[in-house]
């Protein structure tokens, strides 16, 4: 499935300016006619976070809104009852998973069926950098605040994705040098380090905590955090163009 968020602005009815979301499958997304989902009568709106999967699609508005859809209509408010901006915002199925910014960062979560609610809570501790594929579930704990955005110790940790906060079985990864917010896929939780010059991608092997770096060619610098990885490509946006390379074949480090 696909999913496009459009905007539009009327300035001589405000009753007409509005957003709506078009989710299709990817080969019928471009000739899709009708949103999905429509909301009129704002000055100007926009979507700052979309997901999508078979089940439903998640939207998160510049407000700080989090708003689940399924694909009938059917909705529910995923923020109205937790405390702290979302960002980022992940969906796997109808679950929505997202950082809970406040004081003290921390994970949430919720769905058609699940009360949004508190996923983990580390206090005084804070979470950071929340990622699924599905299968895996990353995260940051920093402790040891310093000033704003750097901490004594951040760690990554891991655990398999499960709907059900009871049945979480985080464990530690390895110490990581800074905050990343990064993709995790197969075995590889991929995050663009900005400690080097020119930017690196460093990639942790979640199974057993060991560091790959990769150097795109000619030493260009890397653009972004990586926008997606699987076991077996990573994708970054690079000075050169958009470059794809295969964990497997980077050497390991300690």
């Amino acid at each position: 499935m696909a999913a496009i968020s459009v905007s539009h602005y009327s300035r001589s009815d405000r009753e007409l300016s509005g957003y709506g979301v078009f989710v299709a499958p990817r080969a019928e997304i471009a000739s899709a006619e009708s949103p999905t989902a429509q909301w009129l009568g704002l000055a100007f709106g926009v979507a700052t976070e979309l997901n999508v999967s078979d089940d439903a699609f998640m939207y998160r508005e510049s407000t700080g809104l989090v708003l689940l859809y399924d694909f009938d209509g059917t909705w529910a408010s995923m923020t109205s009852t937790v405390a702290g901006t979302p960002a980022p915002v992940t969906l796997v199925g109808d679950h929505v998973l997202w950082q809970a910014w406040t004081d003290v960062p921390r994970l949430a979560h919720g769905s058609f069926d699940i009360p949004p609610a508190i996923f983990r809570d580390a206090a005084p501790d804070e979470l950071h950098g929340l990622a699924t594929d599905g299968a895996t579930i990353v995260w940051q704990l920093a402790s040891g605040l310093i000033s704003t955005g750097f901490y004594e110790r951040i760690e990554l940790w891991a655990a398999p994705y499960v709907r059900d906060v009871s049945a979480l079985a985080p464990r530690f990864v390895r110490v990581l040098g800074d905050l990343e917010l990064g993709s995790v896929g197969g075995r590889w939780y991929a995050y663009r380090d900005t400690r080097p010059d020119p930017d690196e991608v460093g990639i942790v092997d979640v199974t057993d905590g060991s560091l790959r770096v990769f150097v795109p060619p000619g030493g260009a610098d890397v653009l972004d955090d990586p926008i997606y990885a699987s076991e077996h490509e990573v994708l970054v946006q690079t000075a050169i163009g958009y470059v794809r390379f295969d964990p497997h074949e980077l050497l390991a480090e300690p």
